[in-house]
Order: structure tokens, then C-alpha cells, then sequence
């Protein structure tokens, strides 16, 4: 029956339009898994963040490379800021998908409308450490300061990075420890929640970076809320002004 029905459902879309309705729990993953051979990548949207998550989660338990892009977890209208780890979770989805190509893309209606980052200017925020690379380390403290870490004397916490010597450790939003020994400027060894790795790229943890430039733009249209920025970050509710400092684009330079 199932193959059946599959049938059907290829056959339909070779003409332009499917639906497949009263797909219970994983079920829509097995169904997404059997398409995607025929089209690929494929664009899933989901009412909510919940099921978009629920949805990531059965499509990799399939072996599948799926990536989630989260909206802002406040409303529209809100003068909060989106939490660090909702920043971050969009940027590192962002950067992977501008540099992956994975089976499935899973969206929900506010992550799609809402105007992100160019390409361009994620990689050049973002920091590559490589094993045997090499990162300017002079700089490096300035770097991720400027796309929203904070620098900690003590053990950092998420959202921080420590330079000791020729240690460095960052830990992001999301909770994911970094600790790169560096032999001048080259990288001697990374490890990733305790786990030897050959590369990591830390994304910013802010979508509206610290950086001078991008404050010095803030601090034209509102001064106080450019110092709030610097200091506060996430809870600086700057990211309302972000169209007016940052040249965004629609999602689709992405996909």
C-alpha cells in the first residue's frame, strides 16, 4: 500500500502539486526520505518551531542531513532582543547551508520572511580554526568580541572566550566548549566538547555584531541605544534597528 501510494504521490509531482494529508508522527519523515532521491534538496515548512525541531530530529535519525533555520523567538513587534542562542543556532544554520548541500531544509513561515545576513559578510564575521591553519591570535580577541562573545578572566561560560597564553577556549550559546592550543599563530590542536576535531567555524552569536563600524551606524541613528548595545548585547534590544545598520537579504540567497 505504502508503495503504492508513493507512486502516486511521484506521479503527481512530475505534474506540479502533491498533497499528502493524515501523516501521523514520523511517518512524514519515512514519506520525506522516499522523495528525496526524486527531488532534492527539498524545502519543508512547518507551522511551528516544535514541529520543525520534532521533524529535524526523525529526518537524522533516518541518516539524513537536514538543517533547521529558527525564526526570532519574540514577536514582531517586540523590543526585546531574540535570545544569543536563537542567534546563533540561525547563523551556524545560515553558514551551513551556504557551504553544505543537505538533503532537506526545514523552515517555518517567520524564518522564511525574515531578511538575514549576506553571504558574504557571515564569512567574513565568522572565524575558521583548522587544525594546522593558522589564525592572526594578535587579533582574534578583538574578532569575537566584535560578533558578540564576551571575554571572561575566569572559566568561560556560554556566550564567552578566554585567551591564556596560546589557549583559547570559547564556549557558544548553544553550550558547545572550544579549546584550540595554538604554537604562534597555528592551530596545534581542537578539541570540541572534549573531542578531538580538524575544524570548527565559530559563527557570530549576535545578528547585529559589536564590531566599531557597525556601532559607529547604530550610534547615528540612536546613540544610547548603540552604548546599550556594546555593553549589554542580547539584552540590548538593538536587533529592531538591524535593517537600518546591516544590507540584508531574503533567504533565498541561500537556497
Amino acid at each position: 500500500m505504502f508503495e503504492r501510494n508513493l507512486r502516486i504521490v511521484r506521479s503527481q509531482l512530475k505534474e506540479g502539486l502533491s498533497r499528502v494529508t493524515g501523516l501521523p508522527g514520523g511517518s512524514k519523515a519515512f514519506l520525506l526520505k522516499e522523495l528525496k532521491d526524486f527531488l532534492s534538496p527539498i524545502v519543508v515548512f512547518l507551522p511551528s518551531e516544535l514541529q520543525a525541531r520534532a521533524l529535524s530530529h526523525d529526518l537524522k535519525r533516518l541518516g539524513l542531513s537536514a538543517i533547521y533555520l529558527p525564526g526570532w523567538d519574540v514577536p514582531p513587534l517586540d523590543v526585546s532582543s531574540p535570545l544569543s542562542s536563537v542567534q546563533y543556532e540561525r547563523l551556524r544554520a545560515l553558514y551551513l547551508l551556504f557551504e553544505e548541500s543537505p538533503d532537506f531544509v526545514l523552515l517555518t513561515p517567520s524564518s522564511f520572511l525574515q531578511r538575514v545576513l549576506n553571504p558574504d559578510l557571515l564569512i567574513e564575521l565568522s572565524v575558521e580554526i583548522v587544525k594546522g591553519g593558522e589564525v592572526d591570535l594578535s587579533e582574534l580577541p578583538k574578532k569575537l568580541s566584535g560578533i558578540g562573545f564576551r571575554r571572561a578572566e575566569r572559566e568561560p561560560e556560554r556566550g564567552e572566550f578566554s585567551l591564556k597564553g596560546d589557549f583559547l577556549e570559547v564556549v557558544t550559546p548553544v553550550g558547545e566548549r572550544v579549546e584550540v592550543d595554538f604554537f604562534g599563530d597555528e592551530v596545534e590542536s581542537l578539541k570540541v566538547n572534549s573531542s578531538e576535531g580538524e575544524r570548527f567555524v565559530i559563527v557570530p552569536s549576535l545578528e547585529l555584531p559589536t564590531d566599531e563600524e557597525t556601532l559607529r551606524k547604530l550610534s547615528e541613528i540612536d546613540r544610547e541605544l548603540s552604548e546599550r548595545h556594546s555593553l549589554l548585547g542580547e539584552l540590548s534590544g538593538a536587533e529592531k534597528l538591524l535593517p537600518d545598520v546591516i544590507d540584508l537579504v531574503p533567504l533565498s540567497e541561500y537556497l
